[in-house]
């Protein structure tokens, strides 16, 4: 699967070609800032890096506010925001794979529709046909930007993660997408084990908050008290049996005892739902908590030294800590839905109660026996309070027991599927990709690489699925980019050898950092590979290399007279 054309485009008015970039099928796609030595010219501001971030617009990533904010600045390009928004700006990707032609087409504008083949789809459609084309698959996971964005890197993150690198990704779920991506099993069962193992995750997080709540008893505990209350409920019921009715009385004794059942169940019913919406204002308080007790001045301490490592963090702290502040608020208003529905339920409820308690009024007993009129409403009122507290248990009871229960499943399953996948099948593929992996990071650094696989990993404290051998010390941004390349390179080569479908392109950001003699490896290997690489660059950066050869790997120059939107 390669890339064949970008087309950008205005369609409001009228329809009008913005750029159209063709792509070299095979090595080496380059975007050429043309930027002077002038002062006034500044290769950030020509847009060299608007095409790869439309390319990952038109692969599905969120949000086109990229095109026309600043990376390095607060701020936004009001005149290309408008451009895009006034003109309805699209862009469609083409992909060819032999003699086949596919059209994703995206909408640079905020809240435009998505087009698969010119025709209008939702976008989670859009997203299942990108990976059905790309990557030949319908499951569900691993998501298609989680396997992509190995395929598009163009955050810090992802260019200065080998293995790693996505934003705030479980180890899960990155043993799924290498599994996927070296074919360690069949996919209906990496998508299926990472399903799961995501629900896992979540069911354990349910069940230590349910732990570590000192007002919810231990199921031991709730079966205690169950036991000595039906104990209790029986005695006094039996006091209650011996007592000796008159027989005229027993009619209405008997209508008093339906409206009281009437009473306890609903009264039941109310203790029950009083109990959940505790539980539930109990979890708004933990959020709320949560949000109060993040150590601002610890976050931008441990901000302010990443900056020191990394100048060009994307996000500011600021927009850190809102980040974080709009998730909790985004659970807090989640929870905060079930306890507005509580309470409609529980006034519905306590309306009911009220209904039936006039009812009751209006029953008349005229008992000779006063006293024992009260000796039963004595024991009644004992009963119903004992009976309240045993619903309040077994609401308890079952909520843990179904917790507990879904875990127990869970595991089961996982066990099952784990049972299914002999441990040699991951060696064989690691193996025939680490003879790749092994000649390419030769080639950049004179040392092999290997991929190593852990099937351990979940037992070990701070464990991981995947790891790479032979790095001697922390590796520095220039060094960890070339590895990034030669890991990537080697996937190619080796998802050519197994025959299966996959993007067979690599596209990057910002290797400017790249020590020259990496990037002049990088650009000869390139060159050779039949395989499309895709980056921006500085002019100046390649000045030493073959003009035969920059002049037949430039797709596209940008210079401070010709800007990628034309204005």
């Amino acid at each position: 699967m390669r890339l064949s054309k970008l087309e950008v485009y205005k369609t409001y008015p009228n329809k009008e070609v913005i750029r159209s970039i063709g792509f070299n099928l095979n090595g080496l796609n380059l975007v050429v800032d043309k930027t002077t030595d002038l002062k006034q010219d500044t290769g950030n501001s020509v847009g060299k890096s608007t095409l790869i971030q439309i390319i990952d617009i038109c692969l599905n990533a969120s949000g086109v506010s990229k095109l026309y904010k600043n990376r390095e600045a607060q701020g936004e390009n009001i005149i290309i925001k408008n451009l895009l928004e006034e003109n309805k700006v699209q862009a469609t990707l083409e992909i060819i794979n032999g003699n086949n032609k596919y059209k994703f087409t995206r909408s640079l504008y905020s809240r435009g529709p998505r087009y698969f083949n010119d025709i209008k789809v939702k976008e989670s459609d859009y997203e299942s046909h990108l990976k059905e084309v790309l990557f030949n698959s319908v499951e569900p996971k691993p998501s298609f930007r989680q396997l992509i964005s190995k395929f598009v890197r163009t955050d810090d993150i992802q260019l200065n993660n080998v293995i790693y690198y996505l934003t705030s990704t479980s180890y899960v779920v990155y043993e799924a997408i290498y599994f996927f991506l070296l074919k360690i099993n069949s996919e209906d069962i990496v998508s299926e084990r990472q399903v799961y193992e995501e629900k896992l995750k979540k069911l354990k997080n349910k069940k230590e908050v349910y732990d570590k709540d000192s007002n919810l008893p231990s199921l031991d505990q709730i079966e205690q008290g169950i036991l000595f209350i039906e104990s209790e409920i029986k005695e006094l019921s039996e006091q209650r049996s011996k007592i000796d009715y008159f027989e005229q009385y027993k009619i209405d004794m008997d209508e008093k005892t339906e409206i009281n059942n009437k009473i306890d169940s609903i009264k039941n019913q109310i203790d029950l739902l009083e109990f959940e919406r505790n539980t539930v204002i109990q979890s708004l308080e933990m959020v709320k908590k949560n949000k109060a007790d993040i150590d601002i001045k610890r976050i931008k301490e441990i901000y302010q030294d990443a900056k020191v490592f990394n100048e060009n963090l994307n996000k500011s702290f600021e927009e850190v800590v809102i980040f974080h502040n709009k998730m909790v608020d985004n659970r807090y208003n989640f929870i905060n839905q079930k306890l507005i529905r509580l309470n409609h339920e529980l006034i519905d409820l306590y309306s009911l109660y009220e209904q039936i308690l006039s009812e009751k009024k209006e029953l008349t007993m005229d008992l000779l026996d006063h006293g024992l009129l009260e000796k039963i409403n004595t024991i009644n009122l004992e009963i119903e309070t004992l009976s309240i507290k045993k619903g309040e248990l077994l609401k308890a009871k079952e909520i843990q027991e179904s917790l507990k229960k879904e875990i127990d499943e869970v595991l089961d399953f996982l066990e099952k599927i784990n049972a299914d996948v002999e441990e040699d099948e991951h060696l064989q593929p690691i193996n025939q990709f680490n003879g790749f992996f092994k000649e390419y990071s030769k080639k950049l650094y004179g040392e092999k690489y290997l991929l190593y696989y852990d099937s351990d990993w979940r037992e070990k404290k701070d464990g991981r699925p995947f790891s790479i051998g032979n790095l001697v010390g922390s590796l520095g941004t220039g060094k960890q980019r070339g590895l990034i390349i030669a890991f990537d390179l080697a996937y190619l080569e080796y998802i050519k050898q197994i025959k299966c479908t996959s993007p067979d392109f690599l596209i990057y950001d910002q290797l400017e950092n790249t020590h020259i003699n990496q990037l002049d490896t990088i650009i000869d290997l390139a060159t050779k590979t039949n395989s499309q690489i895709i980056f921006p660059i500085l002019k100046e950066r390649i000045s030493d290399i073959d003009d035969k050869v920059i002049k037949e790997a430039t797709i596209l120059e940008l210079s401070r007279n010709d800007k990628f939107f034309r204005v």
